[in-house]
């Protein structure tokens, strides 16, 4: 399966839900920009058409469905402990 590498995220907020990422971004293979929304990459995850990946000080770290208690669907890196968010730490995409 290919993988993506996430470069970038775009995050909404709003005065009912704190800061969240609406958005992930990178480069493919040609150098070209991509952008998907959080639910189409969830989607792409779910049907195994691509896998996400994020590299932070020379670590790779896969992207993974995670659902919350009221089972919500989002984004969060595999290896993101307790407090910790890889996602929400990568730049603000273009």
């Amino acid at each position: 399966m290919p993988s993506l590498k996430i470069l970038c995220t775009r995050k909404t907020s709003s005065q009912q839900q704190p800061l969240r990422i609406s958005h992930i971004g990178g480069t493919n293979n040609s150098k070209l920009p991509w952008t998907l929304t959080v639910d189409e990459a969830i989607r792409t995850i779910e049907l195994r058409q691509y896998t996400f990946l994020v590299v932070r000080d020379g670590r790779r770290t896969e992207v993974q469905v995670a659902q919350t208690g009221e089972g919500q669907k989002y984004l969060r890196c595999a290896a993101d402990a307790a407090g910790t968010d890889t996602l929400g730490s990568l730049p603000d995409c273009p």
